[in-house]
């Protein structure tokens, strides 16, 4: 309710019923460790995990008031739905940190990652200009290690779902992909304005 508001929307995965909606009250949403300057810290912002719909009973995700909500985040994703089922997100204003990381500095960290052990490489020599990496031949590609999420953070993303709709939002400036499916089936994606995005993402 609106007098006794859940403090984190991940704890009503195990109450949220079909047909519900979820009001987001007006406010800034940032991620538990928002703004410490971690660029490998693993974290969500608005996390809906096997949230479960069903046909004609959707579950609405929502601000309170119009135009009131805005969610930022420096890590992984600013808003993620994994393996839900009707499942609609509308009218979120989703924001990233493009303008807050210097494009030096994200030239710095472009091909930074950690392997398995957790030691900290790069694909390239610290210091190659643009041109001697483009020159480069047998550079890496798709390296199945963890990279700095704070360089590749996703705006909306909709992990394994099937029937959800994702409408009428806002989403820039985020470092990675402003908005991605991955592995879904019917998913709508609809009316939304996505800009400003991919813009110091590391590879």
């Amino acid at each position: 309710s609106t007098e006794v508001p859940f403090g984190d929307i991940s704890l009503l995965q195990k109450v949220v019923a079909p047909g519900d909606t979820v009001l987001l009250l007006p406010g800034e949403y940032k991620n538990e460790h928002y703004g410490d300057g971690d660029i490998w810290k693993d974290e969500d912002t608005l996390r809906i995990w096997k949230w479960k719909g069903a046909e004609g009973k959707w579950i609405t995700v929502k601000p309170q008031t119009p135009g009131s909500v805005t969610v930022k985040c420096d890590s992984n994703n600013a808003v993620i739905l994994r393996t839900c089922q009707y499942v609609r997100v509308s009218g979120l204003k989703v924001i990233g940190e493009v303008e807050n990381i210097p494009l030096e500095e994200a030239k710095a960290h472009q091909f930074i990652y950690k392997d398995k052990a957790g030691d900290i490489q790069y694909r390239v020599p610290q210091g190659s200009t643009d041109e001697e990496i483009a020159a480069m031949k047998g550079l890496k590609k798709n390296i199945k290690a963890l990279r700095p999420p704070h360089y590749d953070t996703k705006g909306i993303l909709a992990h394994s779902c099937k029937h959800v709709e994702i409408l009428d939002n806002e989403v820039g400036f985020m470092p990675g992909t402003g908005m991605r499916v991955q592995g879904g089936d019917r998913i709508s994606v609809l009316r939304n304005v996505v800009h400003d995005n991919s813009r110091r993402s590391s590879a």
